[in-house]
C-alpha cells in the first residue's frame, strides 16, 4: 500500500461516475433524517446535529492520518526509499515542490488537498449521515422488534461501505507495475458501483413508493418535482449505453450471437476449424503449447477458448501480477526453441518439462517464430501430425 500524493478525484469527476447514485442515497438520508428528527423528544434535538456530524472529523481527519502513516512506514524500508525517491525524481514533481523533498511532497499533497476538498466533505458528510442512521435503525430493531428496520439497515450498510471505498483510494493505493492507482481505483469502484446501484434501487423505491406527502400540495410537489430529477439524471445516464452499444456492436450488422467465439468463423476460419477440433477431440486436461504474446494480443487465444492449459500466455499479463519475469522469461525462450529448434532431442526434452501434449502450429507462431515450411514439417519427424487443415497443423507427442 502506498500513500496518494497527486492526481485526487475532483467532485465533479465524482459525480459523473455515481451522481445518479448519490442524489438517490441523499434523497434517502435526508427523509430517513426528518423521521428521526421528528420522532426525538424536544430535548434531544437540541444534540441531533453534533451526533450526526460527529464520525465526519474522523474521516476528515482520520484519512490523512492513514496517509501520514503509511508515508511514515515507507521511509523506514529500502523499498519505500526508493518509491520515494522515484516519485521526487520526477521532473514535474521537481518544478512543484521546489527541491523541497519529502516534506514538500507531504506539503504539497497537504495544500492541494485543501484547495479542493468537496470530494472528501461530500462523501464524509455521507458516511457520517450513514453512521448515525445505522445506529439509530439498529436501535429500533433492538428496541420495536420491527422486521421492516433490517432492509434500511442493510441499504445504509452497503452505501456506508461502498462510500468508503471510494474515499479510501483518495488517499492510499494497492502498488502494482504500473506505480499508480489506476488498477486500485478502477477495481474498488466496481464493487462500490454494485452496492450503490442496489441502494439506489431500493432508495428510489423508497422514496416514490413509501413516502406519503405531509400536505397534498407541497408533500405531493416536492415528491413530483424529485421523480422528475430522478428521470432527468436516468435519462442522461442512458446517453452513453444508447450510443456506445451501437458502437461497439458494429452498428448491429452482424448476426446477433451469445457465442464469443463466432467471429473468429469469419475472421480466422483456419483458427476457428483447429479450434472446434481440440474441443471435440480432446477431453481431460492436456496443455497445449501455443505462441505466446504481449496484452491483448491474438496470441493465447487457443488456450482461452479450448480452456486447455499453455506454457505462457500473455506475457506481460504474466509480468504484471507477478511483479517479476523470473518465471515467464524462462518460459519465452523456451517455447521458441519448441518451434525453432533443429534438435528433436531439446524440442523432446522442453515437451516433457512442461508435460504438453499438443503442439499448435498455426499463422501466428509462423509469423511470430517466422517458420518457413521446412521447418514446421520437421515437427512431424518426431511427433505425430493428428490435425492438418487450411492453415493449421496440430501435434501431438
Amino acid at each position: 500500500m502506498l500513500p496518494l500524493f497527486f492526481n485526487t478525484t475532483r467532485v465533479h469527476q465524482y459525480l459523473i461516475m455515481f451522481g445518479l447514485f448519490v442524489f438517490v442515497l441523499a434523497s434517502f438520508i435526508v427523509l430517513r433524517l426528518r423521521a428521526v428528527f421528528s420522532s426525538l423528544p424536544s430535548e434531544e434535538r437540541r444534540g441531533f446535529w453534533i451526533d450526526l456530524l460527529s464520525p465526519l472529523p474522523w474521516l476528515v481527519l482520520g484519512l490523512p492520518l492513514l496517509m501520514l502513516l503509511v508515508v511514515l512506514l515507507i521511509v523506514v524500508t529500502p523499498t519505500g526509499k526508493q518509491f520515494l525517491e522515484g516519485v521526487l525524481a520526477d521532473e514535474q514533481v521537481r518544478q512543484a515542490l521546489g527541491g523541497l523533498g519529502i516534506p514538500g511532497l507531504i506539503r504539497y499533497s497537504v495544500v492541494m488537498r485543501l484547495a479542493n476538498p468537496w470530494t472528501l466533505l461530500l462523501v464524509g458528510s455521507l458516511i457520517a449521515s450513514l453512521w448515525y442512521l445505522m445506529q439509530r435503525s439498529w436501535r429500533g430493531r433492538l428496541e420495536t422488534h420491527d422486521a421492516d428496520q433490517w432492509a434500511p439497515l442493510f441499504v445504509q450498510l452497503i452505501s456506508g461501505v461502498a462510500l468508503l471505498l471510494t474515499l479510501v483510494v483518495e488517499f492510499v493505493y494497492l502498488r502494482d507495475l504500473f506505480m499508480t492507482r489506476m488498477n486500485t481505483v478502477f477495481k474498488f469502484y466496481y464493487q462500490a458501483w454494485v452496492m450503490l446501484a442496489i441502494s439506489a434501487a431500493f432508495g428510489s423505491y423508497y422514496i416514490a413508493a413509501r413516502q406519503r406527502p405531509i400536505s397534498l400540495r407541497a408533500g405531493a410537489l416536492g415528491r413530483y418535482a424529485w421523480l422528475a430529477a430522478f428521470a432527468l439524471l436516468v435519462l442522461m445516464g442512458m446517453i452513453y449505453p444508447v450510443l456506445a452499444i451501437p458502437n461497439k456492436a458494429g452498428s448491429f450488422k452482424g448476426k446477433p450471437t451469445l457465442d464469443g467465439m463466432a467471429y473468429l468463423e469469419d475472421a480466422r476460419p483456419d483458427d476457428y476449424a483447429a479450434i472446434r477440433w481440440l474441443q471435440e477431440q480432446v477431453s481431460g486436461i492436456a496443455f497445449v503449447v501455443e505462441a505466446t504474446g504481449g496484452s491483448y494480443s491474438d496470441a493465447a487465444f487457443v488456450s482461452a477458448f479450448t480452456g486447455l492449459p499453455t506454457v505462457l500466455g500473455w506475457d506481460f499479463h504474466e509480468y504484471q501480477w507477478r511483479g517479476n519475469t523470473l518465471e515467464s522469461g524462462k518460459r519465452q525462450p523456451d517455447i521458441a526453441q519448441i518451434y525453432q529448434s533443429a534438435d528433436s532431442g531439446q524440442v523432446l526434452a522442453l515437451l516433457d518439462k512442461y508435460s504438453i501434449d499438443y503442439v499448435y502450429v498455426g499463422p501466428t507462431e509462423i509469423r511470430k517464430y517466422e517458420l518457413a515450411p521446412h521447418v514446421v514439417e520437421r515437427l512431424g519427424r518426431f511427433l505425430e501430425e493428428v490435425y492438418d487443415e487450411g492453415g493449421v497443423r496440430i501435434y501431438r507427442r
